[in-house]
């Protein structure tokens, strides 16, 4: 799928070209996460709303947060971020050590990285305007599924690469 870069800056979200791929997976996807608060919501029909757990209710809410900020994109202002690419990426190379990066000099840098054979790693997409540069953070199951259950904590970790991004290009 390719990213719509113009509609996601506008919105500060990920947003994918329309087509049938980019449909059918937001259907699978958002049908496959959205089981469990389904499910909880049946139960409340069933059982009553004073009868769910509590547990079941703080994963719901992890869920759907998960959902919420797994597209989301973290904002770095800047001056001439476009210009100084080279301290974006260095900053990505000392963060990411084992890392591939792919750079055609558009306004969008998109980073890979793979923890293992199981698991599909990690997906970091850098987009550019005139002025900021747009970070999101994704974890990839198999079969690049993008999970939700890591989002939040791959929202708080933007902010330290944010940082970081944020002292490499005012040094250079």
């Amino acid at each position: 799928m390719t990213i719509d870069i113009a509609r996601s800056i506008k919105h500060k979200r990920i947003l994918y070209k329309w087509g049938w791929e980019s449909i059918l997976d937001a259907v699978l996807d958002g049908g496959f996460w959205l089981l469990f608060p389904v499910f909880t919501i049946v139960e409340i029909f069933i059982q009553g709303i004073n009868d769910v757990p509590l547990l079941v209710w703080i994963v719901d809410l992890y869920i759907l947060s998960g959902l919420y900020l797994r597209g989301k994109l973290i904002c770095i202002e800047g001056g001439a971020l476009p210009e100084n690419r080279e301290a974006v990426v260095e900053s990505l190379k000392s963060w990411y050590p084992n890392i591939k990066i792919i750079d055609e000099g558009k306004n969008i840098i998109e980073v890979h990285t793979s923890t293992g054979m199981f698991t599909g790693g990690h997906k970091l997409v850098i987009l550019f305007d005139e002025n900021s540069a747009y970070v999101n953070k994704v974890k990839l199951m198999r079969h690049d599924i993008r999970s939700p259950f890591h989002a939040p904590f791959h929202y708080i970790s933007l902010f330290r690469l944010k940082k970081e991004m944020t002292t490499a290009t005012s040094s250079s």
